[in-house]
């Protein structure tokens, strides 16, 4: 009998290494989702602008390593204890620590976007390193990028309790699509409406929008 249950409950290695490939796949898309999304937007900048839209691009690469800094810090730390509660069934826990981070992360993005609003002549002179025209460039981009950063923070942080939720391919997917919906909307933006370097910015919360959006009403 023994030895029947153990043959029943044997562990099957290649369905968990294929298991496991996909957590580490969208984990590490959850990590490099603002970059990888950065490096196309610059292609897009770079080859409908030029280099001196590219540069303005460059100057903002800050506000994006802050926002990936928190959607980590948040994504990982509250994701890792969504975890153990879900391991140990304690759903109104899990409950708990979700809507903490969601609004953690709101709280964040809506409190940096704001304050670098309000600040933005010299938040972009600071980043421009003083030179009046690239702050002047820099600040236009800023205006219409730091509206859409909070989807950007609040896709990347529900990724990883998606995954943390045991629909890793779920999580991968949503952020493939966010990617790829942004470097359309840049070059509609761009290329077909005309809206210069702050389509590229309008761009990035637009392709976060339109699979954020949908994924909160379904």
């Amino acid at each position: 009998m023994a030895t029947n249950k153990k043959k029943r409950f044997k562990r099957r290695p290649k369905l968990i290494q294929a298991q496991f490939k996909w957590y580490v796949l969208s984990l590490t898309l959850t990590g490099a989702a603002l970059s990888v999304n950065e490096f196309f937007i610059g292609i897009v900048v770079s080859n409908l602008l030029g280099a001196a839209a590219l540069a303005v691009v460059a100057l903002a690469l800050p506000v994006y390593v802050a926002c990936c800094a928190c959607a980590a810090f948040i994504g990982d730390g509250f994701g890792v204890l969504y975890g153990q509660a879900i391991g140990k069934a304690r759903q109104d826990e899990a409950k708990r620590i979700f809507s903490s981070a969601m609004l953690l992360a709101v709280l964040i993005s809506i409190l940096t976007s704001a304050g670098s609003l309000l600040f933005l002549p010299e938040f972009s002179r600071m980043l421009a390193n003083g030179d009046a025209r690239q702050a002047a460039n820099l600040a236009g981009y800023l205006r219409c990028l730091m509206p859409g950063l909070p989807l950007v923070l609040l896709l990347s942080v529900l990724s990883k309790f998606i995954t943390q939720n045991g629909e890793p391919k779920t999580a991968s997917l949503l952020l493939l699509l966010a990617n790829v919906a942004t470097i359309v909307a840049a070059y509609l933006l761009i290329a077909v409406w005309g809206w210069g370097i702050e389509g590229a910015a309008l761009a990035i919360g637009a392709g976060y929008a339109s699979t954020l959006v949908p994924l909160a009403w379904g």
